[in-house]
């Protein structure tokens, strides 16, 4: 067997069915994807020796297979988006253009840059640093720039590295953006999954705030002005985050889970019984699937929250969102609902998608004071 003895993952968790990470070249060689350090890179393995890098530019790889002499695979750079790539026998590699090309000019991209901290469990935590570019609007020399933390789905998925034209929407205009790999996130090997065994709802939204306390004290990020978001599984991250202490001031939650009870209720065939570990097998742990809902915790809610639904969210149901608005407004939070009609979980219409940015940044200028 090849060596691959290294701290990296070369391979992810089969919460998604039809992954390719490895693949034979026509030369016998393995290829494989390695995973570390928050990014992506194709390396070569052997028998009894350590992994070759396969040169090729690309940060975030969600696919690779063998093609001919050489091989293909589904990635993007920082500077370019989700695109396929050919690596031929030669050592080239060229990309079979999906029509996007650049969309922005290199200098006006902010590239991540991984960081980690030691949480409040003494647990690692890990993450990405966007820097503000500046594009769209003017901070003061030596200011410390507002700060959105992303909080990804899954819950057990990771950040990419690659490029984000929704992080760069942001980092454009004036804000840095972290995007935290919490407990449980792959890439960082078992034990880092493990993690959120049972602490689901908890450990996760300590990450985020304690990643952006972290940068704030290290200067990255104003601690006055501090926003979280996230989708789905992440939108309930984000909101418990905001309940998890001082620190954010705005929360923006995209079809988020709201009521754990009811998500294990409606959740489709192939989740069936994934919070069983996250949290706790039902009806044992029921008490346990309340307290960690965000709708549970509104009370605890010290910031205005924004959340943006589509009215057919199978996943999701809407009325997940608007139990957790009249929780909300009923704690006397401030809370605005937007819903999207015909949108599902996850936004597809570019006209959503526009109108819910726009509504996202116009809730952080007026929260945070911009």
């Amino acid at each position: 067997m090849p060596s691959a003895h290294q701290a990296a993952e070369f391979h992810g968790p089969d919460w998604v069915l039809g992954q390719s990470t490895t693949a034979e070249l026509a030369d016998g060689r393995l290829i494989a994807r390695k995973t570390s350090a928050g990014g992506d890179a194709v390396v070569a393995l052997a028998e009894g020796a350590e992994p070759v890098p396969v040169e090729q530019p690309c940060v975030s790889i969600s696919a690779l297979c063998a093609h001919r002499d050489g091989f293909a695979l589904i990635g993007s750079t920082p500077e370019d988006p989700v695109d396929v790539w050919l690596w031929r026998g030669s050592g080239d590699l060229v990309t079979v253009r999906s029509g996007a090309g650049r969309i922005l000019p290199a200098a006006a991209v902010s590239r991540a840059e991984p960081f980690s901290l030691t949480g409040r469990r003494g647990r690692p935590v890990h993450g990405t640093l966007y820097r503000p570019t500046l594009g769209g609007r003017r901070v003061e020399p030596g200011a410390r720039p507002p700060l959105v933390v992303w909080c990804h789905g899954g819950p057990t998925s990771a950040c990419s590295a690659g490029l984000d034209l929704v992080v760069q929407f942001f980092t454009s205009r004036g804000f840095a953006v972290a995007c935290v790999d919490y407990a449980g996130s792959s890439g960082y090997g078992r034990a880092y999954r493990c993690a959120l065994w049972g602490e689901w709802g908890v450990a996760d939204a300590e990450d985020c705030l304690d990643a952006a306390r972290h940068l704030a004290a290290q200067g990255e990020a104003d601690p006055e002005r501090m926003a979280v978001r996230g989708g789905s599984a992440g939108g309930m991250t984000a909101l418990n985050a905001l309940a998890s202490g001082e620190g954010f001031s705005a929360c923006t939650s995209l079809y988020g889970v709201t009521d754990l009870l009811a998500l294990a209720t409606t959740t489709h065939d192939f989740e069936a019984h994934y919070t069983d570990r996250l949290i706790g097998p039902l009806p044992e742990a029921r008490a346990r699937y309340v307290t960690r809902s965000p709708v549970s915790r509104a009370g605890a809610m010290a910031g205005s929250v924004l959340l943006l639904q589509g009215t057919e969210d199978a996943v999701v149901p809407p009325a997940q969102a608007e139990l957790m608005r009249d929780a909300l407004v009923a704690a006397g939070a401030g809370c605005d609902l937007r819903s999207f009609e015909g949108e599902g979980h996850g936004f597809r219409r570019a006209e959503t998608i526009a109108t819910a940015l726009e509504a996202e940044l116009a809730f952080y200028l007026e929260q945070l004071r911009l």
